[in-house]
């Protein structure tokens, strides 16, 4: 038996050509353009260039919304800006994120204490002591379902 060696890529390669040859000349156009729209937005994504890279697949997603993975990488996109604008609200509001979770963790709201004090450890992990607070509240969080059973049973 002899072993056969596939170049997958080299295929998939071949096997575009022949689409690309068996399309009418403006399918082929709009395919290439869409082609070079494509790789401009995987260059500039791979820079985290997130607007740019915005641009070149909501073009191509108008024109062909089909064409290659343009829907996962505009989902892609769409949650890396989410990610950079949560970051950079994080760092300008870090004070007064801090304190509205020291607050809440003194008014014995663990959950939004939790989610102010998360926030701030995404992004600046080592800020203060908000490991040891994080694990405090996780402590306290586990305890108050035990609390409510035994104050259930008192009564």
């Amino acid at each position: 038996v002899k072993k056969v060696d596939i170049n997958y890529k080299e295929l998939n390669k071949f096997c575009e050509q022949i689409k690309l040859e068996r399309m009418s000349p403006e399918e082929r156009y709009v395919t290439e353009h869409m082609e070079e729209l494509y790789q401009r937005g995987i260059t500039v994504l791979a820079k985290n260039n997130w607007a740019e890279a915005l641009k070149h697949f909501e073009r191509i997603e108008k024109v062909k919304p089909d064409f290659k993975d343009v829907k996962q990488q505009l989902v892609k996109i769409s949650e890396s800006i989410k990610q950079e604008q949560e970051k950079k609200y994080v760092i300008e509001h870090i004070d007064e994120l801090y304190q509205k979770g020291i607050s809440a963790i003194r008014s014995e709201k663990w959950a939004e204490a939790k989610n102010c004090l998360v926030r701030i450890e995404k992004v600046k992990p080592n800020y203060k002591d908000i490991k040891q607070r994080l694990l405090h509240i996780e402590k306290r969080i586990k305890q108050k379902p035990l609390l409510t059973v035994l104050l259930s049973f008192a009564l």
